[in-house]
């Protein structure tokens, strides 16, 4: 069965050809960008390429990020034209560590940058776009799964990033809990909001929790259990 470019309507007889066909000019849809490079944006055609440009000028923001961050499927999250891009390489799931440390780095990325391709909105509509599509089969509808990973991230991205040893909340017209939470220790890092019922949580978790499945396991635990007024 032939495969046909969806721009130009030129044919190929398998899916790797159409995506060599995609990644140069004219068309290039398989762009990444940098998300570390804070002074330009810098993209970058092929995975392999953004890979060893972010362990020649970056290495000091890959400590404890594994190889598989810079995988096909991964730097969809990371793509300037998703639509385009999930058609040719399937990305990694919308909760699976890795899109989420994906998707942080770009919204820290665009709140640093002074210009750049995609603003913050249309980088969310991608994502969310593909956290919609769970099979071929689903109908576009956000389970109540999905529509607190949005919130949770579109707090994120809003929020102003706090010091490890203040806590204060900034809810307005809000009645909020702050609780301090680590399964696996109490030092911090990346921001996450946690909302139960009408109650909101601020936690603040290092980059290696992310990761770490029995310790996200862990917190969404916690959140169940999470009381006002603690």
């Amino acid at each position: 069965m032939l495969e046909t470019c969806w721009l130009c309507n030129k044919s190929y007889s398998s899916k790797r050809e159409l995506k060599n066909h995609m990644i140069p000019a004219p068309h290039g849809r398989l762009v990444v960008i940098c998300p570390w490079c804070y002074h330009e944006e810098r993209t970058f055609k092929r995975v392999i390429h953004l890979k060893n440009h972010c362990k020649r000028h970056h290495s000091d923001h890959l400590n404890g990020v594994p190889e598989e961050f810079f995988s096909e499927n991964n730097a969809f999250w990371l793509s300037l034209y998703p639509q385009d891009y999930k058609r040719l390489i399937r990305s990694t799931k919308w909760h699976d560590p890795l899109a989420i440390k994906a998707r942080v780095v770009v919204l820290e990325w665009v709140r640093k940058i002074t210009r750049s391709t995609r603003s913050k909105s249309e980088w969310l509509q991608g994502w969310e776009a593909e956290g919609r599509q769970k099979s071929p089969q689903s109908t576009p509808t956000l389970t109540n799964q999905d529509q607190q990973t949005n919130h949770m991230m579109n707090r994120f991205n809003s929020a102003t990033p706090l010091s490890e040893s203040h806590f204060q909340p900034d809810y307005e017209d809000e009645d909020a809990s702050v609780v301090e939470y680590s399964p696996t220790r109490p030092d911090i890092g990346k921001m996450i909001v946690f909302q139960q019922a009408l109650t909101k949580y601020r936690a603040l978790l290092k980059d290696q929790v992310l990761y770490d499945p029995k310790a996200m396991a862990a917190i969404a635990r916690r959140m169940m259990t999470l009381k006002p007024n603690l």
